[in-house]
């Protein structure tokens, strides 16, 4: 049973409060289903209380950039692979970023340096971190944020946070090589570093920022 309080104002202005129970039409990913929900709603605070079906293994880690190696197979990272592949053909009216959004999140931190035109979108979980991830069975946790987002995006997300450990790094990059390498891929890293630099403004991800810093100048560099 999970149950979060919010404030209406940000619940009216984005779809991130149904996410869990709009996830439900996924099919083919493994996650958990909400089974039943019920709100609580008063002025100026709403509550949801969502009971979902038992994931019993463990997240990944307590922490979405882990500094110590997520104990994963590389059968693991393929089922991960395959799972998100499934999302990001699923059908949806969900938005989690559009182009202008995009835009002028890339233009804010790297101005004319990065092409921030968008190529392909796809469907995807959009906080595919390692504390959302479970083994060693697979299930992707948290789905309030899933929708329409820049292809590549997932996997730039989870390797963005992999970089504290530079082998759990090169193994996630090599498994999704296939779409980080494209442009849509290196623009979405960029945009996931661009995220991650902004949440350290606020005091989180201090040191996992100085290294998405490091790998942000590859990035431009590849672009130059």
């Amino acid at each position: 049973m999970r149950t979060v309080g919010e404030d209406p104002l940000w619940i009216t202005n984005g779809s991130f409060w149904t996410g869990n129970l709009d996830a439900n039409t996924i099919a083919g990913v493994p996650k958990p289903t909400v089974l039943a929900w019920i709100e609580d709603r008063t002025s100026d605070r709403w509550f949801r209380t969502e009971v979902m079906t038992l994931v019993t293994d463990q997240i990944t880690s307590s922490d979405p950039a882990p500094s110590v190696a997520p104990d994963v197979s590389p059968d693991w990272l393929a089922r991960l692979q395959t799972s998100l592949d499934v999302l990001a053909t699923v059908p949806t009216e969900r938005v989690a970023y559009t182009q202008d959004a995009v835009k002028r999140r890339l233009h804010r931190h790297f101005g004319d340096r990065v092409d921030a035109t968008v190529e392909r979108w796809v469907t995807a979980h959009n906080d595919l971190h390692w504390a959302d991830l479970t083994a060693p069975d697979l299930a992707i946790l948290d789905w309030e944020g899933w929708g329409i987002a820049p292809a590549g995006y997932d996997a730039a997300t989870l390797y963005c946070h992999s970089l504290l450990i530079p082998e759990t790094a090169r193994q996630v990059h090599e498994q999704f090589a296939d779409v980080l390498d494209t442009t849509d891929g290196q623009r979405s890293q960029l945009f996931a570093i661009a995220r991650i630099l902004d949440r350290a403004r606020h005091g989180d991800y201090k040191a996992l920022a100085e290294r998405a810093k490091n790998h942000l100048r590859t990035l431009l560099g590849d672009q130059s």
